[in-house]
């Protein structure tokens, strides 16, 4: 949204989340933030990260603890290897992030 309302030369206000891509377009910038949260409300959440990619499941009523899925980034482009046993305070810290 905020680089929707930047690109029509609209304020953006301030209770907004986000901020604009337009300076990764216009003034070649390679990186505007260190993460990226992603969420999909009542399924999961995510943090991306260059390094790595978290998915938490979020609980449903009456289900066991989220499960958290980790892959390696950019090497495994299709999340096919779930590496989060191997690496627990990777999970640890990018879990505190979210």
């Amino acid at each position: 949204m905020p680089t929707i309302l930047e690109s029509q030369q609209v304020s953006i206000p301030p209770d907004v989340d986000g901020q604009s891509l337009i300076p990764l377009i216009r003034f070649g910038r390679t990186k505007v933030l260190d993460c990226a949260r992603l969420s999909m409300p009542g399924l999961e959440v995510a943090l991306r990260t260059p390094a790595w990619l978290l998915i938490k499941s979020v609980p449903s009523a009456g289900s066991e603890m989220p499960s958290s899925r980790l892959f390696a980034k950019p090497e495994d482009r299709w999340e096919r290897d779930d590496v989060a046993r191997q690496f627990q305070q990777v999970v640890e810290d990018l879990e505190s992030s979210l």
